[in-house]
């Protein structure tokens, strides 16, 4: 079946030379690309070879957000036109347990009163997938941060040393407590401050005596308040 170009014209049959030419100026002028380059585009994209082309980044241990990855002459490309550049740039995604800072990594456990008084051992899975312990020996305060050395995130100039793993607490007070509890925590916190004032005491004493007799009674009351403790 043939182009009916009356109806692309958009004119009866039966018009003659002189309305042909009519319509065909008036529609010329309307579809004009200048007027239309939305039309133009489209032109110029069903004549351009789509082409596909699989392109690969390598992502090395440690790179940090915001790393450009630049494909030159691999963006758009359109006729008479030097083709445009190609760039990716790197995101991080949130981690469930680890924050990232820098070259380190941040994570907080929540431990009890009695942990951070007494000490405990966090336990952790690595990035890697280890199993990693660490113990914790020193009182843990709202402040308190615990740097383990090495086991935090790949060095970019050198992938065999790594950064920190920062340790930070979050402490689990208890929500009540007996009065006998209440008791035995200040007795024991008291027993422990008037134990330190009393040592402290005892060592300037020691230090400024020259009797050997009276060192000896220091050095024993030492002995005591440290067997105390």
């Amino acid at each position: 079946m043939g182009v009916d170009y009356y109806k692309i014209l958009g004119v009866d049959r039966n018009a003659n030379n002189d309305d042909l030419r009519r319509v065909y100026r008036k529609l010329a002028l309307r579809w004009h690309p200048d007027k239309n380059p939305d039309n133009q585009r489209n032109a110029e994209a069903r004549k351009t070879t789509h082409e596909e082309e699989i392109l690969e980044i390598q992502i090395t241990p440690g790179l940090k957000k915001g790393k450009k990855f630049v494909f030159h002459g691999k963006g758009n490309v359109r006729p008479n036109v030097i083709p445009a550049d190609l760039a990716f740039i790197l995101d991080e995604k949130p981690h469930s347990v680890f924050n990232r800072d820098g070259n380190d990594l941040v994570v907080t456990k929540t431990v009890t009163l009695t942990e951070a008084l007494a000490g405990c051992t966090v336990s952790l899975l690595t990035l890697d997938g280890r199993n990693l312990y660490v113990p914790i020996n020193s009182v843990i305060h709202p402040n308190y941060v615990e740097v383990v050395p090495g086991e935090g995130m790949p060095l970019l100039n050198n992938l065999t040393k790594k950064g920190n793993l920062k340790i930070k607490f979050n402490i689990k007070y208890p929500s009540k407590l007996t009065t006998e509890q209440k008791f035995g925590i200040k007795k024991l916190l008291d027993l422990s401050l008037d134990a330190t004032i009393l040592c402290n005491l005892l060592v300037g004493a020691s230090q400024s005596s020259s009797s050997s007799s009276s060192n000896l009674e220091i050095n024993l009351h030492r002995s005591h308040v440290v067997a105390v403790l």
